[in-house]
């Protein structure tokens, strides 16, 4: 069987090389699925941008802008893009995604209205689009949208008086509240939005206050633990995220399009979509989940009770675990002082300061573990530094050549 597979995998080689297709885009290679039983082709979507898009069904008007993918939400007909092929899941049907998108409003955007798009697997066909979040003709499917809305933004009660008074005294008040952009992230199967299993807010903010920033999404579903993990990060440095259980086998088979579905609703808004990668395991979120854990274990996660890590005399704080699953492990380059589980032993006044290096080793699934050092100095601790100038603070000291 591993003979068969070969000779397939070497054919598609040459298929790639002799056809001219960009095999930079989508490859196909035999290897080991992190997560499986057994060798499978391994697919790599890879697109550091859309100026190449043979291998998407564009399925829209002019949908490619500035070499990225282009969404309007101007409640005509909607649009998408998805592989021209069907693409093959992992084993256990494990998949990660990650790619960039940002919301642009337009001039006067209107409260109420609704925007946005999706990161869709679907067995229906690659030409498949929607109007609207809502349509189960798009079946069997997962969708995850980025849904985008604008609301009013209300005024707290110490802006409320003061503009209610100056109305009652006769002066026109023309500030009204800002209209603000709520985006969040919808998980639904089958075109069901409605019934929706998982929501996840991703920002909200003032229109007028809008950046041109990008937010980074990736997307992964853990086939053995049928879990299906979200994580965002904003151009500020923040991370959301969010996961749940999820038998994505009950749903869809193992062969699918990939893809996106945009222009939905009216908001009159554009979704771009600025890069997009995808692989049938989950090393895609594994890597971003290392490094993201690795970001967050900072000196001040370690001190617990200490002022600054050059002058611990109390336990530190050495989790075991990050914010985001990532598994953490702990070296001490002098365990007499620091123990790996954090616990401090302060030395004498005779041993003096001990400085010790920790290492902090992140790993999670198949990523490459990120390793982090931090500079420790264990202090003689205050009392007993006291204690022993007390001890030499002697009669004689004080007397020298004195008698009494």
């Amino acid at each position: 069987m591993k003979i068969y597979k070969k000779i397939i995998s070497i054919t598609l080689v040459f298929v790639l090389i002799f056809t001219g297709l960009p095999n930079q885009l989508i490859n196909f290679n035999e290897i080991s699925n992190a997560y499986a039983d057994e060798i499978t082709s391994a697919i790599d979507i890879s697109y550091d941008n859309f100026a190449n898009t043979e291998n998407l069904q564009l399925n829209g008007d002019s949908l490619i802008v500035n070499n990225a993918i282009q969404f309007e939400s101007k409640g005509a007909a909607g649009e998408s893009a998805f592989t021209k092929e069907k693409v093959t899941l992992g084993v256990n049907s494990s998949f990660s995604t990650a790619f960039s998108f940002r919301n642009i409003s337009p001039s006067y955007p209107s409260v109420g209205k609704e925007g946005g798009f999706t990161f869709t697997l679907q067995a229906v066909e690659d030409t498949v689009t929607t109007s609207n979040f809502q349509d189960e003709n798009i079946s069997p499917s997962l969708s995850i949208a980025f849904d985008i809305n604008y609301v009013t933004s209300k005024l707290t009660s110490s802006l409320t008086e003061p503009l209610l008074l100056a109305s009652l005294a006769g002066f026109r008040v023309a500030q009204e509240p800002p209209i603000r952009c709520e985006i969040s992230a919808t998980s639904y199967i089958n075109g069901d939005y409605g019934g929706w299993i998982s929501r996840q807010n991703i920002d909200c903010y003032n229109v007028d206050e809008e950046t041109p920033e990008y937010y980074n999404i990736w997307i992964g579903y853990d086939g053995v633990a049928k879990v299906l993990q979200l994580l965002s990060l904003d151009s500020n440095g923040n991370y959301t995220y969010s996961s749940y259980e999820l038998d994505i086998t009950e749903i869809l088979t193992n062969e699918i399009f990939v893809g996106f579905m945009g222009s939905m609703g009216d908001a009159e808004n554009k979704s771009e979509i600025s890069n997009w990668y995808f692989k049938n395991d989950l090393s895609l979120v594994d890597e971003k989940l290392v490094d993201a854990d690795a970001t967050l274990l900072t000196d001040d996660v370690l001190l617990f009770e200490n002022s600054s890590l050059d002058n611990v005399t109390k336990n530190l704080n050495l989790p075991t675990f990050g914010q985001y699953g990532s598994t953490i492990s702990w070296e001490s380059s002098n365990t007499d002082v620091l123990a790996t589980n954090g616990e401090v032993n302060t030395p004498t006044t005779e041993q003096g300061h001990k400085p010790v290096t920790l290492t902090a080793t992140i790993s999670n699934g198949s990523a490459e573990p990120i390793i982090k050092t931090f500079a420790v100095t264990i202090k003689v601790k205050d009392e007993d530094l006291a204690a022993a100038d007390s001890d030499w603070l002697t009669d004689t000291l004080v007397l020298r050549e004195n008698n009494d």
